[in-house]
């Protein structure tokens, strides 16, 4: 039994290139196989079909489509420009307004009355 050894091509360029599955890729990439085939209908990344329904993908355009989604990594704190918005302070003078709408509408029996709040630490046996 002799055993068949594999061709290696004399130009890089005649070499085969590498694939993958759709859902290879997709857990290569984070995502899911809809979106791998979604960038395959695009031409985003290149692809042959096996058989009448498989889809293989090349990994060499796998590795450009990942080059080209880099971004680069922040270094340092974020901009001195970019502050965090502050919470939103509640405005006394409608916290009053509207404590004494729920009071006259409770009056009218438009609403039912509110419990008072209990703490419950201070619940007593």
């Amino acid at each position: 039994m002799t055993r068949l050894r594999p061709r290696i091509a004399p130009d890089p360029a005649e070499a085969p290139r590498e694939s993958r599955k759709v859902s290879a890729v997709a857990a290569m990439l984070d995502l899911v196989p809809s979106q791998v085939y979604r960038l395959v209908e695009d031409g985003t990344l290149e692809s042959y079909t096996v058989g009448k329904r498989g889809i293989r993908i090349y990994l060499d355009s796998v590795a450009d489509y990942q080059a080209r989604r880099a971004r680069a990594p922040v270094r340092g704190p974020a901009s001195p420009s970019v502050k965090p918005r502050p919470k939103p302070r509640r405005n006394p003078a409608s916290s009053a307004a509207l404590k004494s709408a729920i009071a006259y509408l409770e009056r009218e029996g438009s609403i039912r009355p509110r419990r008072p709040r209990v703490d419950p630490k201070s619940k007593k046996p």
